[in-house]
């Protein structure tokens, strides 16, 4: 039975006891009531923080590298970095009032004010200790951060110019509501700039709820190998990373959570089970 786009890509891939932890980090089972399923995420990325929160490592996405005759990209994470610069920088984001859906630890939001000199850009995330790690950390004026849900955004209809949503949708109990509330924050016009992990099968059911939503589809492009490549060209600096902060006994699911190479997701994106997807989506002007 083909999964929904409500199932979220990891948990449908085949598990051994040993990677539970990846399942409650970042998917679970299908069929969990909405609500058990935040717990989960919350409680999943609670405990990475608290593994990495005094470790210079902002960005945690599976990260993009060029492939041979594409150019060299900005960043002082090259990786992390690198995938930020390829999904923003597909808008002119100068002076523009920008979004970021799933901040995370930050690290792209600040990447993006800096590089593409936004006018005010918003983080949001989920996890309260993401959003405190945040404001810590990031203290550049044009930034702010708010804990908030991303099928419930605590903004005003049409308030931004962009929304930016890198490699977070596949935790969501509701991808349509998430792609919804989007729509509906952006003022016509606007864009958003969406990248993420997607079984084979679930990406013309993704591009789809877009339409549905509202959306024209202006750019769409695969990025897997990109990204199959920087997981292979960052693993080594992981897994050190791992092997000096993380629990023995936890380790090897650790690594499947950052898709370290030999990982299950690493390996499905390697085999092409797994597609990484790129999105430009305008809202309409009328």
């Amino acid at each position: 039975m083909s999964s929904t786009m409500t199932d979220p890509p990891r948990a449908t891939l085949e598990r051994r006891p040993a990677q539970k932890l990846l399942d409650a980090v970042s998917a679970v089972a299908p069929g969990l009531r909405p609500a058990t399923q935040r717990l989960f995420i919350r409680g999943g990325y609670a405990v990475v923080n608290r593994w990495l929160n005094d470790v210079d490592a902002a960005c945690m996405n599976y990260g993009y590298a060029p492939l041979e005759g594409q150019p060299a990209l900005d960043g002082d994470e090259p990786f992390g970095h690198g995938l930020y610069e390829h999904v923003a920088g597909a808008r002119d984001l100068a002076g523009q009032e920008v979004l970021e859906i799933g901040c995370g630890r930050g690290g792209g939001a600040a990447f993006v004010a800096r590089r593409f000199d936004v006018g005010r850009l918003t983080g949001l995330d989920f996890s309260e200790k993401s959003i405190a790690y945040c404001r810590e950390h990031h203290r550049d004026p044009r930034l702010r951060f708010v804990a908030g849900d991303a099928e419930q955004l605590p903004f005003s209809a049409g308030f931004f110019d962009a929304v930016l949503n890198v490699e977070s949708s596949h935790c969501y109990p509701s991808v349509p509501k998430f792609i919804a509330e989007a729509f509906r924050v952006l003022r016509p016009g606007g864009a958003l700039l969406f990248a993420d992990l997607r079984l084979e099968e679930q990406i013309d059911d993704l591009r789809a709820q877009f339409v549905d939503a509202g959306f024209e589809v202006a750019e769409e492009e695969r990025i897997t190998a990109n990204v199959v490549r920087a997981l292979e060209l960052d693993t080594p600096r992981r897994a050190e990373l791992v092997r000096r902060r993380v629990p023995r006994a936890l380790q090897s699911y650790v690594l499947n959570f950052f898709a370290a190479t030999g990982s299950d997701v690493h390996e499905a994106l390697r085999d092409g089970d797994l597609e990484y997807v790129r999105f430009v989506l305008v809202k309409p002007s009328s």
